[in-house]
């Protein structure tokens, strides 16, 4: 499971928080120190980087071109807006700002190093998103934005205990929402659900803002289904449309939850407003896998293929799409396409997610044998992933470990009874085979 923490207050407040002050003064005169301490909740103005805060901060740069800060807030911007859309072609733009702000200032340009972390993550690189990060943070170990963006490129690169190590440090620099998140999201890796409800809820009571809510909202609700607890989950999400109605991830939650309950009819109507918002390979897979398990296929296919051109444009804009592209492939394409992007990714770097995906596209290629032990990696946290836990089980029964598989299986079905529409399912016909 990955979380896309909110984009404004949380991934890139240090630099959204340096438009809000230049938007503001119009001098673009304060200091760096001033303009890396910026207020996580200043930019109100800026929320959801519309086109007119886009306009207004490339005014101010007409004016004020030199301004490595004001660059390196409209990058931020950029990648925001990428995000909100899912619009990949803002990425281009936001490495050009990143460029121009570095070249004006390459010293101790925290702003413009934390706008390229987050570049550089947003694009899925995450390794160059490190760098960037520890760049920022020796340039300024008192920024809690610096180790926000460490955190978050360490946990994707699979170095929990370091990210673990980087989101205290910024929660002793500066705790609220983007620590609180961050360190729920590191307890539920670890499948210490409790803890991650306590901390989530943390970064709920201490948001201002309607996205920061509504995002608490959204993965409360995560945390519930992760428990068995779908009417607990419908409740956060509707708690998160009334935070912020039209929340893409809300809806999308919405949608899934919808049909875990049998209205497909409601979940599709709900679905095509999702895609449509925010194509996203996540919500087109499980929209398509909805149509699938009703027998839409064809209706599944234009989904999947919305997947495939999706992945085309981000990589024709520097964004890695292995992980989405792996699954796809597994799933509903080819495995020996799956396993060569998995591999690739794998050999990127060592997480849970990576480590799933390669089991995952193994086991499609029909080498169970070699998908148990990375299947087994993207569990050793303790996650509690139902579907990651359906992966294990049916590779486990088809490298000939049909006890273990069985009670693998068991456990994903106890955990999440309503998983996935397609595998969910699978699961329960698989165990019926065995007996159980």
């Amino acid at each position: 499971m990955r979380r896309a923490f909110p984009v404004v207050s949380i991934l890139l407040a240090v630099v959204l928080g340096v438009s809000a002050v230049l938007l503001a003064t119009g001098t673009g005169r304060s200091s760096a120190r001033q303009r890396a301490a910026a207020d996580v909740s200043a930019p109100d103005q800026l929320s959801g980087s519309s086109d007119a805060a886009l306009a207004a901060l490339q005014h101010h740069l007409a004016l004020q071109p030199k301004d490595s800060a004001g660059w390196a807030s409209l990058a931020a911007a950029y990648v925001a807006r990428a995000r909100l859309t899912s619009e990949p072609t803002y990425y281009p733009k936001a490495d050009a700002a990143v460029q121009q702000s570095l070249r004006l200032q390459a010293d101790g340009n925290v702003p413009g190093m934390v706008a390229s972390a987050a570049l550089h993550a947003a694009r899925h690189d995450f390794s160059g998103a490190l760098a960037s990060a520890q760049k920022a943070v020796a340039a300024a170990p008192d920024s809690a934005d610096a180790y926000l963006v460490e955190v978050d490129a360490l946990e994707e690169l699979g170095r929990y205990a370091e990210a673990e190590r980087a989101a205290e440090r910024a929660d002793d620099l500066r705790p609220g929402v983007s620590t609180f998140s961050r360190l729920s999201y590191l307890a539920e890796l670890r499948g210490d659900i409790p803890a991650a409800r306590r901390l989530m809820t943390m970064a709920l009571d201490d948001a201002t803002l309607a996205d920061d809510k509504a995002f608490a909202h959204v993965h409360l609700g995560a945390l519930d289904r992760q428990t068995g607890d779908l009417a607990g989950a419908e409740r956060e999400y509707a708690a998160s449309l009334q935070a912020e109605p039209g929340y893409v991830p809300a809806m999308a939650a919405q949608a899934q939850a919808l049909g875990a309950r049998g209205k497909v009819d409601q979940a599709v109507a709900l679905y095509e407003q999702v895609v449509t918002k925010m194509p996203l390979a996540e919500y087109l897979l499980a929209y398509g896998e909805l149509l699938d398990s009703v027998g839409r296929h064809q209706q599944a296919q234009v989904q999947y293929a919305v997947v495939k051109a999706s992945a085309q444009l981000a990589r024709a804009n520097g964004v890695d799409a292995d992980l989405e592209v792996a699954h796809y492939e597994a799933d509903h394409g080819s495995p020996a396409a799956a396993l060569q992007v998995a591999r690739a990714e794998w050999d990127r770097r060592h997480c849970i997610l990576s480590a799933d995906a390669l089991g995952w596209a193994l086991h499609a290629a029909g080498r169970d044998r070699e998908a148990v032990p990375y299947l087994l990696q993207a569990t050793a946290l303790g996650t509690k992933d139902a579907r990651v836990l359906y992966h294990l089980g049916t590779a486990q029964i088809g490298a000939g470990q049909k006890a273990a598989g069985k009670r693998t299986l068991q456990r994903a079905l106890a955990l999440e009874p309503t998983f996935s529409p397609l595998y969910a399912p699978a699961a329960r016909r698989a165990l019926s085979s065995l007996g159980a």
